[in-house]
């Protein structure tokens, strides 16, 4: 009985070797992705999608920020009142709240994705759950590239 008792951890141990070896050396063998093409990539000024590409250079990371700064100000009226006005009656302390809006924009302007991080120290919960819906996407004039910026956001 003891023969088979060692056996089972045996084959467990050897059967854990040839999954992990076979995931190492699978993953080594993959390709790299293809790599994106520039804005001006192709001479016709479309994509392969048949997606006409802007010919313009691409914007400053100053005028993204800029741009997207202001499209999230404009918002700012709405949602003082949608987040932050009720949670700021029911605790007053911290009186403000500092936010950090991560959005990424296509080419075209249109915003792809948006995170947000809070500041621990002035975070509210409920605040951030409601800045994480209330925020309509926002469009910025086309930057001529795929873009990444942050934008600080202070409540009130």
């Amino acid at each position: 009985m003891s023969g088979q008792s060692a056996s089972i951890p045996v084959a467990i141990v050897v059967a854990g070797g040839f999954i992990g070896g076979g995931l190492f050396f699978g993953l080594r063998a993959s390709r790299p992705a293809p790599p994106v093409p520039s804005v001006n990539a192709t001479a016709s000024g479309a994509s392969s999608a048949g997606v006409p590409e802007p010919t313009a250079e691409p914007s400053s990371a100053a005028k993204v920020l800029a741009d997207a700064t202001a499209a999230l100000e404009a918002q700012r009226p709405r949602i003082v009142v949608e987040c932050w006005q009720a949670s700021a009656k029911r605790q007053p302390e911290p009186g403000i709240m500092h936010v950090v809006y991560t959005f990424s924009f296509n080419a075209q302007g249109q915003q792809l994705a948006r995170g947000i991080s809070v500041d621990r120290a002035t975070g509210r919960p409920d605040v951030t759950s409601c800045l994480s819906t209330a925020v309509h996407p926002v469009t910025i004039p086309p930057p001529g590239a795929p873009v990444s910026v942050d934008v600080p956001f202070t409540l009130p």
